[in-house]
C-alpha cells in the first residue's frame, strides 16, 4: 500500500512539474512594421506586427528602451501597447513619433514582453525617427558677369549634412523642374555642403534662371524647397538692371554705376562672409533691401549725390575689404558708417522733392 502511494505520490510532482515547463513555454516574434523600414518622421505614427506564442494565458507590454523586462523601459502609450492575451496571438501595436519617441531623431529599441505567471519572454526590434529639415530661409540672389550669388540663412540643426541648389531656366515647384545643366559646378541639383552662399558660374548672361535651396540631413532626408527665386546674369550689371533681382548692393551699385566694380565686389563680400554669418547682420541686410532701393533710384539719377556717395563708401568699402579677409573688431563701425549713408542718401532725397 505504502509502495502504491509513493508511486501516486512521485506521478503528481512529475505532473505539476510538466505542467511548469510547459507554462514556461512562450515565443514572442516580432513580424515587421510599417512603413517597413522603421523610420518615421515627426508627427507620424508606426503599426507594429507582432506574434505571442504561449501553452497558457498572460499579459503583453510594448516599451521603447529598456532591457526586455516590464517595467524598465516607457510603456508606448497606445491602449494596444498592452493587454492580455490567450495561447497564440497576433497583434498590432501604434507607436506614435509625437507620443512615444521624446528624444528626437534617432534609434530607438522597441521590446514585445510577454508574462504569463513568473515566466517572462521578449522579442526586439529597432526603430527610427528622422525628423526632415526645415525650409531654408533669408535666401537672396545676387548677379554678375555668367554669374548668380546665392546667400541664405544656415540652419540651426544637429544632423544638418549638406544643401542642395536646384536651378534652371523656367518656373517650377517640384525638385524635378529644375533641370539646369549649363552651371560650371555641375547639372541640378548641386551638393554645396554645409555653407551658408554659393556662387553658379559659367551661366549664359541675358538668360533668366530659377533657383531654389533645400536642405538635407545626415539620414539623407531632404527637407522641402525654399522659395523661389530669379536672376539673369549680365556681363555689365548697373543699376537699372539690378533693381528687379534681389541680393544686389543697390546704393553701391547706384554709386559707381556697375555692379561689378572692385569696391562694390568688397561690400557684397563684406555681405556674404561678415554680415550673413550672424543674426545682427542678417537684420540689417535685410533692412537694408528694404529701404535702400528707392534711395538707390534716387541717387543713379543725381550725378553729383552719386560722387559724393562714392567718397563716402570708398573708405567703408576698403575697411570692409579689411574685415573680410581679418575679421576683427571692425564690423560695428562699418555698419555705423552704411547706416549713416542710408540715412544721409534719405534725407537729400526728401530735400530733393
Amino acid at each position: 500500500m505504502k509502495k502504491w502511494a509513493a508511486i501516486g505520490w512521485l506521478t503528481f510532482v512529475v505532473t505539476l512539474c510538466v505542467a511548469g515547463i510547459a507554462q514556461a513555454e512562450i515565443t514572442v516574434d516580432i513580424i515587421g512594421t510599417q512603413p517597413t523600414d522603421g523610420s518615421i518622421g515627426d508627427g507620424e505614427t508606426l503599426k507594429l506586427y507582432w506574434r505571442i506564442e504561449s501553452t497558457s494565458s498572460g499579459t503583453y507590454d510594448v516599451e521603447v528602451g529598456g532591457d526586455g523586462t516590464v517595467g524598465s523601459g516607457t510603456a508606448v502609450a497606445a491602449s494596444d501597447g498592452s493587454g492580455s492575451y490567450s495561447g497564440t496571438m497576433n497583434g498590432t501595436t501604434t507607436i506614435s513619433a509625437d507620443n512615444d519617441l521624446e528624444d528626437g531623431d534617432g534609434e530607438y529599441q522597441i521590446y514585445v514582453i510577454a508574462t504569463s505567471g513568473t515566466e517572462t519572454a521578449y522579442a526586439t526590434t529597432s526603430i527610427s525617427l528622422d525628423t526632415p529639415p526645415t525650409e531654408v530661409l533669408g535666401f537672396s540672389v545676387g548677379r554678375g558677369d555668367g554669374k548668380l550669388f546665392l546667400t541664405w540663412d544656415p540652419l540651426d540643426i544637429s544632423d544638418l549634412d549638406h544643401y542642395l541648389v536646384y536651378y534652371g531656366t523656367s518656373p517650377g515647384t517640384n525638385p524635378e523642374d529644375y533641370t539646369g545643366a549649363d552651371a560650371s559646378e555641375g547639372a541640378s541639383p548641386i551638393d554645396v555642403d554645409d555653407v551658408d552662399n554659393f556662387q553658379l558660374s559659367g551661366l549664359t548672361n541675358n538668360v533668366k534662371y530659377y533657383v531654389r535651396i533645400s536642405a538635407v540631413d545626415t539620414s539623407d532626408t531632404e527637407g522641402p524647397l525654399s522659395s523661389e527665386l530669379s536672376g539673369t546674369p549680365t556681363d555689365t550689371v548697373g543699376f537699372t538692371e539690378l533693381s528687379n533681382d534681389e541680393g544686389g548692393c543697390f546704393v553701391a551699385t547706384a554709386a559707381w554705376g556697375d555692379y561689378n566694380h572692385p569696391m562694390v565686389k568688397q561690400l557684397r563680400s563684406f555681405r556674404d562672409r561678415i554680415l550673413q554669418r550672424t543674426p545682427a547682420g542678417r537684420a540689417f541686410v535685410h533692412l537694408y533691401y528694404a529701404v535702400s532701393p528707392p534711395l538707390a533710384h534716387w541717387l543713379a539719377g543725381h550725378p553729383t549725390a552719386r560722387a559724393a556717395t562714392r567718397a563716402v563708401l570708398t573708405p567703408i568699402a576698403r575697411l570692409a575689404g579689411w574685415e573680410t579677409e581679418r575679421p576683427g573688431m571692425i564690423s560695428v563701425p562699418l555698419l555705423l558708417g552704411l547706416a549713416a549713408i542710408l540715412v544721409l542718401a534719405r534725407r537729400r532725397r526728401e530735400e530733393a522733392r
